[in-house]
């Protein structure tokens, strides 16, 4: 496999809220020998900005954004939601400015979410890792629906060794986050999250694989009085990175209703 060049979109909630996910993205994209560097001036994506109408700040996000990386092969992204911005909104931003346009086309060609990058770019299908129990995956919106990115992570999960994979009924069913959607229409937000931990319960499943931050809630109560989700991060990577306490880069979190399922998962390898 040829060296790839490529640069880290963090995401805001990554880097505010999840910075484990941040380094554990860079630790396998290195172990699977990627030369990975990180813009140090990148910025939120302006996906907030863009859902609640206010394009023309959205477009000054794109505007400065894109050169940051002109100089990467490609761009990984740790999150669906900020993925799908980068890919499909940032080229409609543009629609009186051909030459921005074009940048902006060119950029999203490049730009993927991490398990697609792995998959689709490296043509990698396993990482070595172990996690030994039974794994359910929840399919976020944006990069299923928004991205058609749908194998890619479950063929890493089921490339873990010891990890038996269990698919959950209607897995390709919002989990209620949405971002503002949340705090803006919490009772309907809670319902659809209900829904969803009782879907994910039937699974019997130890621990819930998803994409990024942005199709999961962030690690806050959630806007249930029914429920609270606090989301718990663990990498499973080689043994040889300095930190064993690992899980393959993808957000595995643990829900706490009644009883908080806490995974701590070492690496073997």
């Amino acid at each position: 496999m040829a060296a790839q060049r490529a640069s880290l979109f963090a995401t805001c909630l990554v880097d505010e809220f999840q910075p484990e996910v941040g380094e554990a993205t860079v630790a396998v994209l290195r172990r699977l020998g990627v030369a990975l560097d990180f813009p140090p001036d990148q910025t939120c994506c302006g996906l907030p900005l863009y859902n609640n109408g206010y394009q023309p700040e959205a477009r000054a996000i794109a505007r400065r954004t894109i050169p940051l990386f002109a100089h990467a092969d490609g761009v990984v992204v740790p999150s669906g939601s900020c993925a799908w911005m980068l890919k499909v909104v940032f080229p409609t931003l543009f629609p009186e400015e051909p030459r921005m346009a074009e940048q902006a086309r060119a950029f999203a060609a490049k730009t993927f979410e991490f398990s697609d990058y792995i998959v689709s770019v490296l043509r990698v299908r396993q990482v070595p890792a172990r996690c030994p129990g039974r794994v359910t995956y929840h399919a976020s919106c944006h990069l299923l629906r928004g991205l058609g990115v749908s194998e890619p992570p479950r063929l890493l999960l089921r490339g873990v060794a010891g990890l038996e994979l269990v698919e959950m009924d209607k897995a390709d069913v919002c989990c209620g986050f949405g971002g503002s959607f949340a705090v803006k229409f919490p009772g309907v937000s809670g319902a659809i999250m209900d829904e969803k931990l009782a879907t994910t319960d039937r699974t019997r499943a130890q621990l819930v694989g998803a994409d990024g931050a942005g199709g999961t809630p962030p690690p806050l109560e959630v806007f249930s009085a029914t429920l609270v989700l606090r989301i718990k991060i663990f990498i499973v990577i080689d043994s040889r990175v300095k930190d064993r306490n690992f899980i393959l880069c993808y957000l595995l979190f643990s829900f706490k209703i009644c009883v908080e399922y806490s995974h701590i998962i070492h690496s073997e390898f």
